[in-house]
C-alpha cells in the first residue's frame, strides 16, 4: 500500500503511526467546512477547542494515550462537521 502514497507521507506515517500531530489537526481542522441546513451553502466549522476535546473525553470515562489526543480532537471536529444537525451548528 505505501508505494500509493507520497514518499513524505510515508515517513510521517513511520514516525508518527498514523497520528495526528498538532500542527497536522490545527491544519486539517482548519479547513473544515459545514453545509448550514438553512442557506444550503458551505461555511467555516467553528471548530471545537481541545479543552472542549478532553471534557468530552472525561465526561465519557474515554483514556487514551497521550499520543491519541490531536488524532481524538480531528475526529471530534470531523463529526461536528459531518452531524452538523445534531450538534446545533
Amino acid at each position: 500500500m505505501k508505494h500509493y502514497i507520497s514518499d513524505g507521507r510515508a515517513i510521517y506515517e513511520d514516525e508518527n503511526h498514523g497520528l495526528f500531530s498538532k500542527k497536522l489537526a490545527e491544519f486539517a481542522i482548519s479547513n473544515m467546512m459545514v453545509k448550514d441546513p438553512t442557506m444550503k451553502e458551505l461555511k467555516s466549522l467553528k471548530a471545537p477547542s481541545i479543552d472542549e476535546t478532553k471534557e468530552l473525553l472525561e465526561k465519557y470515562k474515554i483514556e487514551l494515550p497521550s499520543e491519541f489526543i490531536y488524532t481524538a480532537w480531528y475526529l471530534h471536529a470531523m463529526t461536528i462537521a459531518d452531524y452538523p444537525i445534531h450538534f446545533n451548528v
